[in-house]
Order: structure tokens, then C-alpha cells, then sequence
């Protein structure tokens, strides 16, 4: 059986702390690693952040990565898309049909866990991407 990797907001920090020059935090369990990158607006910094994270394997074998994202606002939700690209040892980019943009709307305050399947065996890396889905005016 593969071991779960599940960080905590402390993890996070220290994550960060040892990745200097990285806009992001990578996630790792094994072969596997995942990472979240804010695309588009840097603004969106200010609205929405990770809270936490978790790559295993399925009961299938396949890779999933999981990110808790937290709407940093205390008067309005928070309205972001997302995708999941999925990547194989090699670094090339795996073919995956159902990478497309997901709507997402966090509450004030609200957290949401995005979640990502790989589309193939042979994935070893995720990278998801979030972006403002609507401007702030």
C-alpha cells in the first residue's frame, strides 16, 4: 500500500521556508508531487490562498492531488476557476480531455477542496492552476 502525504498549514510555512524563490509550495509523496499556481491576476493572492494539501494513490493506482483553497475575504465570495495538468516522468505533458477551467465560488471566509484525478498511470507530477474568474472591481 502507498503512503499518504497530508500537510498541515505549519507544514506549509516550513515548505515554503525551504523553497526559496518559489512563488509556490510543491507537494511530495513518493515518486509523486503536485503544486498550486495562481495564474493571471496577481491579485488573486490577496483573495484566495492554500490551506492545505495531500497527493496518494487511488485504490486503482492512480495519482490524485488535492488543494484546500480559503477565500481570504471577510465581505464577499470569492469567484476563481481551476485545472489540473498532469505531467509524466519525463516531464512531458500527459493528453487529458477533461482538462478544462472549473468554476469555483467560496463564501466569505469559506474553504473548498479541488481535487484531480490523473488521467493515466504513468503521471507522476500535477500542476493545478487557479485564476480570478471575475475581475475585482
Amino acid at each position: 500500500m502507498r503512503r499518504l502525504l497530508r500537510l498541515t498549514p505549519g507544514l506549509l510555512a516550513l515548505a515554503a521556508l525551504t523553497a526559496p524563490g518559489c512563488q509556490q509550495n510543491t507537494w511530495r509523496n513518493d515518486n509523486l508531487s503536485g503544486n498550486l499556481q495562481f495564474v493571471g491576476d496577481p491579485r488573486i493572492e490577496n483573495v484566495v490562498a492554500e490551506e492545505g494539501a495531500r497527493i496518494e494513490y487511488t485504490e486503482a493506482d492512480l495519482p490524485v492531488f488535492q488543494v484546500d483553497l480559503r477565500n481570504l475575504m471577510d465581505d464577499q465570495e470569492a469567484r476563481v476557476q481551476w485545472r489540473a495538468v498532469w505531467y509524466d516522468g519525463r516531464g512531458i505533458q500527459i493528453n487529458d480531455p477533461a482538462r478544462v477551467w472549473h468554476p469555483v465560488i467560496l463564501p466569505a471566509r469559506g474553504s473548498i477542496p479541488i481535487r484531480s484525478i490523473a488521467p493515466h498511470e504513468d503521471a507522476v507530477r500535477c500542476e493545478i492552476q487557479v485564476q480570478l474568474l471575475n475581475p475585482i472591481e
